[in-house]
């Protein structure tokens, strides 16, 4: 059994780390939920690596689709 009680520092964590961490809650993106049509970078990034399988290039907003799960994609 390990326990993690004797992980925890007496000590505040350094001032940075908690700025980044006050930072990210203010992102909106950084939610638990991805916006259903994908992330546009992904999706753009997708498309790039698998253009060249294709021989063409592939247009990420028509070609490019991401979904949560194997179901919803059917």
């Amino acid at each position: 059994m390990l326990t993690f009680f004797h992980l925890h520092s007496g000590y505040n964590p350094p001032q940075f780390i908690l700025d980044a961490a006050k930072a990210a809650l203010d992102r909106v993106e950084c939610n638990q939920y991805s916006p259903t049509r994908g992330r546009p970078r992904l999706k753009k990034a997708l498309a790039e690596a698998y253009s060249p399988f294709f021989g063409r290039e592939l247009d990420p907003e028509t070609e490019v689709t991401i979904t949560t799960g194997a179901n919803e994609g059917m």
